[in-house]
């Protein structure tokens, strides 16, 4: 079986005790995982201190840049390894998580590097124009060592996206992965350093929430910034925290009867289903406008029905289970709580099944749900797994105030083959992101603007790094 420990100043390091990391396809022990203790996160940040203030700061932009670069080539080089954990963490399915995860991953440290460069560049053009005029340009600086815990809704690019710009502002890192997904963090540790991270920059504690690792790693007297959930900032209090995990749910998804049925049906369902629901942006309330209304609903639950479970590895697979039995438990609870207010379960369970070697997995059957009314369970609360409301609309102004009424929406998708409709319904909607005709876009070339995500958000490379960094404005004059 798997062996996690502790990764600390390029070695690995043995915990206060251990604990099992459950293989949620199966239901059975995957690896054994290091607890860390208070003895073992003080190492870890004394030696992210000590790399930070011997190396890692003071590198050239350039040489740090061309680092992170070989963190991507090397999460490319070591895709098998990465797919190797990430499956075994979460009992996702192979194909997409080398697909998409991987591909990401490591053109988001490409992406982290060419920001860093082009900001400097950009300064070094206002500096020159000082010769004639006063000149201003801003110089980023590393806030120092960066503690962080990593939740397991996708764990690879859940630790990139808060990685890859601390890394990139030159800070030094400890990680905390969610006791779920203890797997991704470390191999990611073996990997940054063999690319050319210096020993320390980047170290992995593992553990537990309140009461462990996440809990001592965040009040430590030693940080100078953490990024917490807002359970363990509250507890700790945390002096330095810079952002706080959200969970978000229950975002709403408007289509309008102007689009390509079947390919929007086809959008729809992976915003529904992927990471089997387990996402801050999936989508669980569609509205849909009442002309298309049944004919959408026979065409989601098709797709719900298409879904087939099993065998991570297997090319066919493409959904996988719940992240663990508890989890599992909450949404198979939401959806009794669900039929008890009123909802109508559209989707059937005899259509779907799982293969008897996962008979004991945490699996949860996907499921599309039609309300009476919008009183019901069903609109009300995030559920955080495979399912989704659906529900008939007949006008613009009605379903932009019903959507926004939806709990906890941190984003949003608009379908219209209408774009002037389109860009008015999203600029009226109540959410941080708002996708026109698309779900999870990503963009395949880098810009200043870019949008990816940070965390449950969304946000451009240049927000993501202001996380990490303290801005100096430098205003300088010609000499008389």
């Amino acid at each position: 079986m798997r062996e996690y420990k502790n990764y600390i100043n390029g070695k690995f390091v043995d915990g206060k005790g251990a604990f099992a990391a459950i293989d949620p396809a199966t239901g059975r022990p995957a690896a054994w995982v290091h607890e860390a203790d208070a003895t073992v996160v003080d190492l870890a940040v004394d030696s992210a201190r000590g790399s930070f203030d011997a190396s890692w700061r003071t590198m050239p932009v350039d040489d740090r840049c061309a680092v992170m670069r070989s963190v991507a080539d090397m999460i490319e080089c070591r895709s098998d390894d990465l797919v190797d954990a990430e499956v075994a963490d979460t009992g996702q399915p192979e194909r997409r998580i080398r697909d998409f995860d991987i591909v990401t991953a490591a053109e988001y440290f490409r992406d982290c590097a060419q920001e860093i460069v082009s900001e400097r560049d950009a300064a070094s053009v206002s500096r020159g124009a000082g010769r004639t005029r006063d000149s201003h340009y801003s110089v980023r600086r590393p806030l120092g060592v960066i503690g962080m815990d990593v939740p397991w809704s996708l764990p690879l690019l859940s630790l990139v996206w808060r990685l890859a710009p601390a890394l990139a502002s030159g800070n030094a890192v400890v990680a905390k992965p969610s006791e779920e997904t203890p797997g991704t963090a470390t191999v990611m540790a073996e990997i940054v350093e063999s690319a050319g991270v210096p020993p320390g920059v980047f170290n992995v504690v593992h553990g537990f929430g309140l009461g462990s690792a996440a809990e001592i790693l965040s009040a430590h007297p030693k940080l100078d910034g953490a990024l917490f959930s807002p359970a363990i900032d509250k507890k700790t209090n945390s002096r330095v925290n810079r952002f706080s995990s959200e969970s978000g749910g229950n975002n709403a998804a408007i289509v309008f009867s102007d689009v390509n049925l079947e390919s929007t049906a086809e959008s729809i369902a992976r915003s529904v289903f992927f990471n089997t629901g387990q996402h801050d942006l999936c989508i669980g309330t569609v509205f849909v406008e009442r002309p298309i209304y049944a004919e959408m609903c026979e065409l989601l639950v098709a797709r719900a029905h298409q879904l087939s479970s099993g065998s991570p590895t297997s090319s066919h697979s493409d959904f996988g289970p719940a992240i663990s039995r508890a989890q599992q438990d909450r949404v198979l609870q939401s959806h009794v709580r669900a039929e008890r207010s009123g909802a109508i379960r559209l989707t059937s369970a005899e259509s779907w099944s799982v293969p008897r070697e996962f008979s004991d997995g945490f699996w949860v059957e996907p499921t599309i749900w039609a309300l009476p009314n919008e009183s019901a369970q069903g609109t009300q609360q995030p559920i955080f797994g495979p399912s989704a409301t659906i529900l008939p609309f007949d006008n613009d102004d009605e379903v932009i105030e019903r959507a926004n009424r939806t709990v906890v929406g941190l984003a949003a998708s608009v379908w219209t083959a209408d774009l002037t409709r389109g860009h008015r319904v999203a600029q009226k909607m109540d959410s941080e992101i708002v996708w026109l005709n698309s779900w999870f876009a990503r963009h395949p070339r880098p810009t200043s603007h870019r949008t990816t995500m940070q965390g449950p958000r969304q946000a451009t490379l240049r927000q993501a790094l202001d996380i990490y960094t303290d801005t100096t404005n430098i205003v300088a004059a010609k000499h008389n």
